[in-house]
């Protein structure tokens, strides 16, 4: 998987209310690294995460 599919798969997973822990099991990715990712990321998530 590359960078882009797995903060993909991060967006979508945060979208659906799994913990930094949880997706950092899922994906293999640090929790700092979710972490900052959350913050780039987290309009994207929002949105997703209300169907809006």
């Amino acid at each position: 998987m590359t960078e882009q599919e797995t903060r993909e798969q991060f967006v979508e997973l945060r979208a659906q209310g799994w913990s930094f822990e949880e997706i950092a099991g899922e994906l293999g990715i640090s929790k700092q690294r979710l972490a900052d990712w959350a913050r780039e990321m987290q309009e994207e998530i929002r949105k997703r995460g209300c169907g809006c």
